[in-house]
């Protein structure tokens, strides 16, 4: 479990505990979505594993305390209805052969959740890593990263099927009276499956292909799940 480190007012005062996604969760179906937006597509389980018949797919088992992005691996991301400033995130998560996701703050700065195991040196773009800023439409020959982002300093993925976790200390940019940026966003610290991979890492632009987008004092949390199967357990924001 990770402490947020002593900064005083700069982070909230209250942290909001959303154990949505127990196993031992008794809440109707419906009601564990209340603090997100666009759940309607996913599917509840008990438990995930690879398609014994398609490993770049993923199915569940009938229950409760587990999501999953829909039968072909594409739904909405999750964005929560509150926005943060400063904010901790723990994920449980499971990738298919080849799936991509990420936690992602004020739709601007990214975790990356890649199918990475196999990867010997990792980038920025593959799990753990800050994902980089880049040029070009996502998913064609046009786009390209226009820096390195963040590698993870260590490559602690496991291969796809395992579960894994990922949690995530997040500090917002801060802005004067005026608007003006004062102190960019940071990633203060990353640990996946226990891993120290991201230490204050911090971030002057956003990142990805809108890389020179407006930034913001407060953000929402998304948990993406447009770019293949995931599935997300335990999730505490």
């Amino acid at each position: 479990k990770l402490t947020l480190p002593s900064v005083g007012s700069r982070f909230l005062s209250a942290t909001m505990l959303l154990l949505l996604f127990s196993v031992a969760a008794v809440a109707k179906e419906n009601e564990w979505f209340d603090a997100w937006h666009n759940g309607d597509k996913w599917e509840v389980a008990v438990d995930a594993m690879l398609n014994p018949d398609q490993s770049r797919l993923l199915v569940g088992k009938p229950g409760t305390g587990v999501l999953i992005n829909g039968k072909t691996g594409r739904a909405n991301s999750l964005v929560t209805k509150q926005t943060y400033q400063d904010v901790q995130v723990h994920v449980d998560f499971m990738v298919a052969k080849g799936s991509n996701s990420g936690v992602i703050f004020h739709g601007n700065y990214e975790i990356q959740i890649l199918d990475s195991a196999h990867i010997k040196a990792p980038t920025g773009a593959h799990c753990g890593g800050v994902y980089p800023r880049a040029e070009g439409e996502p998913g064609t020959a046009s786009y390209r990263h226009i820096d390195a982002g963040s590698p993870p300093r260590v490559n602690a993925a496991k291969p796809p099927g395992q579960w894994q976790t990922l949690d995530i200390i997040f500090q917002s940019p801060r802005f004067d009276e005026d608007g003006y940026m004062t102190t960019n966003a940071r990633f203060v610290k990353v640990v996946h499956n226990g891993v120290l991979v991201q230490e204050n890492h911090e971030m002057p632009h956003a990142l990805g292909p809108n890389w020179d987008r407006k930034q913001f004092p407060n953000g929402r949390v998304v948990l993406q799940g447009d770019y293949g199967p995931i599935a997300f357990r335990n999730i505490r924001v």
